[in-house]
């Protein structure tokens, strides 16, 4: 459980009124931050990160606006004739990955990043868009951990 203290470090206040949540407020987070004091299953973690990363979206509080993330995730499952860098075979698949990295031991979820994954194979690769908006959530990181010190 995540107390109400670290909850304001994250900038999120309950009171008798309610509860606020600030405009760039990432729910994601709120799970890194519970799985590093916690274990959950990487099955456990990605079926929570898809939950949050739909109410991020319904909220309007996620990155990018609810276009571009309905527009990634209505491509989701189409398949193209892109050739697969690990195995050469024709045919791929969009989907939409949580990407899950450990820093320093901390385990950090980026979800809904756009990926192609091989029909063949299951190899998944990101186009530059979306390893640029990966660097930027690490660097995102490494600033709030800087902050944090």
């Amino acid at each position: 459980m995540i107390t109400n203290k670290e909850l304001e470090e994250l900038g999120v206040i309950k009171s008798a009124a309610g509860v606020f949540v600030p405009s760039d407020f990432c729910f994601v987070s709120l799970l890194n931050y519970y799985q590093n004091n916690h274990t959950l299953t990487d099955e456990q973690h990605s079926v929570i990160s898809d939950f949050l990363l739909e109410l991020e979206v319904d909220l309007g509080i996620c990155d990018g606006s609810k276009e571009e993330i309905r527009k990634f995730k209505n491509n989701e499952g189409t398949y193209n004739d892109a050739i697969c860098p690990a195995c050469g075979k024709l045919g791929t698949e969009i989907v939409l990955e949580n990407k899950m990295l450990s820093i320093d031991g901390i385990k950090l979820t980026i979800p809904a990043v756009p990926a192609s994954r091989c029909l063949k194979c299951g190899e998944i690769y990101y186009e530059q868009e979306a390893l640029d908006f990966i660097d930027k959530e690490v660097a995102a990181f490494h600033e709030s951990r800087r902050d944090e010190e």
